[in-house]
């Protein structure tokens, strides 16, 4: 969580603590009631959820309506901040998978992993070492987690389909490991695809 977002959180919990605090404090000293009484009006009067009587005296009255007020601005305040912090997860997330996409269509001379299991994931790290560009292609979601974890450039789907292939950048390619256990149409797929790429 970013500095800006706990910074929302804390004013968010300060405002509903003092406007609570504040509430039970106001409704004891105006209405004399006990601790607990005033508290329950305040939590009523602040969630907008109503009370059975209505407060005695104006001073009672005019504190209903600036705890009616405020809880309508703080709850209305925190709606918002919890929409916002979706929307810019999600934009987030769609702008990453727009970079990603747009570093692996620049990629040339690469080589593409196909499988990002134990040997697909230490040839990554060979590559990384060398400074050999590559692309991880594999449809498992904990590979997928995996890659987007060590931030590494993926494609998501199988060696199999031509289409991945092509979206990990087949044509451009240096070569492809098949770093997985292989179906004999994904072999079949492979071979095909890669055979303009190997010398």
């Amino acid at each position: 969580m970013s500095r800006q977002a706990l910074r929302r959180v804390a004013f968010t919990a300060v405002a509903i603590i003092g406007i609570f605090a504040g509430g039970t404090v106001g409704f004891h000293q105006l209405l004399h009631v006990a601790w607990h009484d005033a508290f329950y009006r305040t939590a009523v009067t602040v969630t907008l959820t109503g009370l059975d009587t209505s407060p005695r005296g104006q001073g009672a009255q005019y504190l209903t309506i600036v705890l009616a007020l405020g809880g309508v601005a703080i709850f209305g305040y925190a709606a918002a901040q919890a929409v916002e912090s979706i929307a810019r997860e999600v934009t987030g997330d769609a702008r990453q998978a727009r970079r990603r996409i747009r570093m692996i269509n620049e990629l040339a001379d690469h080589f593409i992993i196909c499988g990002y299991g134990r040997v697909g994931r230490r040839a990554a790290e060979e590559f990384e070492v060398s400074g050999q560009p590559f692309v991880v292609l594999d449809r498992s979601a904990d590979a997928i987690a995996a890659a987007r974890e060590r931030g590494v450039l993926y494609v998501e789907g199988s060696g199999s389909e031509d289409g991945d292939l092509d979206r990990a950048g087949i044509d451009r390619a240096r070569g492809l490991l098949a770093a997985a256990d292989s179906t004999p149409k994904t072999s079949t797929s492979l071979s095909r695809r890669a055979r303009g790429t190997q010398s």
